[in-house]
């Protein structure tokens, strides 16, 4: 028998936990916002508070002053009110940076002026930095002498402003900011490409702050040199959007936020079992009858918002199309490719052999011009096929498929094959660089053709020897570890992602080989919701340890 006074503590709680949850979805709608999300980035940002520097850094100007965990600062220093906070204030740690001990302040008329060649690209970096820099209005009205000792303008010089963002793009900047006692009053701010500069303009933004005080803008421990590249060509971040359907607005506003990072590809795994979101022009029944509605559908025109919107801010896009297993979504729209209608994938290896040469051919037709749109809609070099997770047994279910093997006296294993050759095949003749899970690998080992990029996700307790396996035969690797680099792990702290090491136990030479690495953000338990909650900042995590 329930009492009033326990009915009443029960609503009270039940009412208290719905006020809660409404806050997190105001907290969550607020975060997008006009103006490129200045709130997002302050939200995502914040996070560098929380980012491990359990290691010197030679490079500082102090000769290498340790950078600890916030939390671990927090309890070593627990008689201070206010914790300090990591130093230096960049994001990921620069390759070189220098400083000084003073606080030079911003102009209120401050402006960036592009002294070399511009370009499109450029200038629409500028602009976006310029409000992603200074948010608010600056009241601040220096004295003549004053505006001698502080910053007026960066000078911005690019030697290639008109850059094509590709695998090998130069990121690399120099960042100069003068204290305002020496140097003169300009910062200055060198790149090789647009996409160097949006890195360095990142840097300038983190370095600047508020000081409500004085309503001015200002940067602490000038002057700064900051000489920066990435350690590793390939930083990603994978999304889900087969497993919940992610809208264009919400994989836009996870771009803005890799930018913040300095991460450069999105790896958009973008169709599974579960659905079929991409429309395809030349088999449109794959995402009529295979996405979950009529309108969680990617369009030719969405898709390429995506890619825009990141190769504005150097981020290139990265499409996955996992086949032959994880493919029972395209058996809605095209029955004829999958082995049943009771056992639907992996997708059928059937096709035309010299002992079988009137075999179907119906799989690889829908394959075929499936990349061919994909190549038209993504124009990045490489393209990911899959190949993980394939259970044959359908195969060997199938009647008809299970004669066509007899028939060229095949295995599944040797069907298996096959078809990864032949969806290789296809990639390259549209001149595109395949990439695909390790489970490749141990099909077709060093068979494979070196243009062929492995992704490591499977940990087995040999991690180790399967890293070493690859690079040591010449192939390029990017790594993501399952489950230390998988976000939806979410039992897997920040801890255990930032003491992974990709190169632990190789050589040098193959090191080399390890092209890098990234964070899987599979979809199964998030949506637009809360995709960037859970990514951040694990992912923060894997950018800070690939840049030492």
């Amino acid at each position: 028998m329930a009492y009033p006074g326990d009915l009443i503590l029960l609503f009270l709680g039940r009412a208290s936990l719905a006020l809660v949850f409404i806050l997190l979805l105001a907290l969550v709608a607020t975060t997008r916002h006009a103006g490129e999300g200045l709130l997002r980035r302050s939200l995502t940002m914040s996070l560098y508070e929380l980012l491990p520097y359990p290691h010197h850094d030679k490079n500082s100007a102090n000769g290498g002053s340790q950078h600890i965990r916030f939390l671990e600062t927090n309890l070593r220093a627990s008689n201070s009110s206010v914790p300090p906070k990591p130093f230096p204030p960049i994001f990921p740690l620069p390759l070189h940076w220098k400083n000084g001990t003073k606080v030079v302040r911003i102009l209120p008329d401050f402006r960036f002026d592009i002294v070399s060649s511009s370009s499109k690209d450029l200038q629409s970096a500028v602009d976006r930095y310029d409000k992603i820099c200074f948010p608010r209005r600056a009241r601040w009205l220096p004295s003549k002498e004053e505006r001698k000792l502080s910053l007026s303008r960066m000078q911005i010089v690019v030697t290639s402003p008109n850059q094509i963002l590709g695998p090998h793009t130069d990121e690399s900047y120099t960042l100069v900011v003068p204290s305002g006692e020496e140097g003169g009053n300009a910062a200055m701010l060198e790149a090789r490409t647009q996409f160097g500069a949006m890195r360095g303009l990142e840097t300038f933004s983190q370095l600047l702050h508020f000081d409500f005080d004085l309503s001015a803008f200002q940067v602490a421990h000038a002057p700064w040199q900051v000489k920066d590249k990435p350690r590793l060509l390939h930083r990603e971040l994978l999304i889900d959007s087969a497993r919940h359907f992610l809208p264009v607005h919400a994989i836009k506003d996870i771009i803005t936020s890799l930018s913040f990072a300095k991460i450069n590809v999105l790896h958009w795994h973008m169709v599974d079992s579960q659905s079929f979101p991409m429309h395809s022009r030349r088999n449109p029944e794959l995402s009529r009858r295979g996405s979950f509605s009529s309108e969680e559908i990617y369009s030719e025109d969405d898709m390429a918002d995506v890619v825009e919107w990141g190769r504005q801010r150097g981020v290139r896009v990265l499409p996955e199309l996992d086949m032959p297993g994880h493919a029972a979504s395209w058996c809605k729209g095209h029955p004829e490719v999958c082995p049943s209608p009771s056992c639907l994938e992996p997708l059928s290896p059937v096709m035309p052999t010299s002992r079988t040469p009137f075999a179907s051919d119906d799989t690889f037709r829908v394959v075929e011009r499936l990349v061919g749109d994909v190549v038209n809609t993504f124009p990045d070099p490489f393209l990911h096929l899959g190949g993980d997770e394939v259970n044959t047994s359908c195969w060997e279910g199938s009647e008809r498929i299970r004669e066509w093997m007899e028939l060229n006296n095949m295995t599944a294993g040797d069907a298996f094959k096959l078809f990864l050759l032949r969806t290789q095949a296809v990639a390259a003749k549209l001149h595109r660089r395949p990439v695909v899970w390790d489970e490749v690998w141990d099909v077709l080992g060093a068979n494979l053709s070196k243009n062929v990029i492995i992704q490591q996700w499977r940990w087995g307790g040999n991690h180790i020897n399967m890293t070493r396996n690859v690079t040591s035969h010449g192939y390029e690797l990017i790594w993501m570890i399952d489950p230390d680099w998988y976000l939806d792990s979410l039992t897997t702290g920040w801890e255990k992602i930032h003491s992974t090491d990709v190169c632990e136990g190789l050589t040098s030479k193959e090191c080399k080989q390890v092209i890098g690495g990234g964070g899987g953000m599979w979809g199964e338990t998030v949506d637009a919701s809360d995709l960037e909650q859970v990514s951040w900042g694990r992912e923060g995590q894997e950018r800070e340890r690939e840049q030492e």
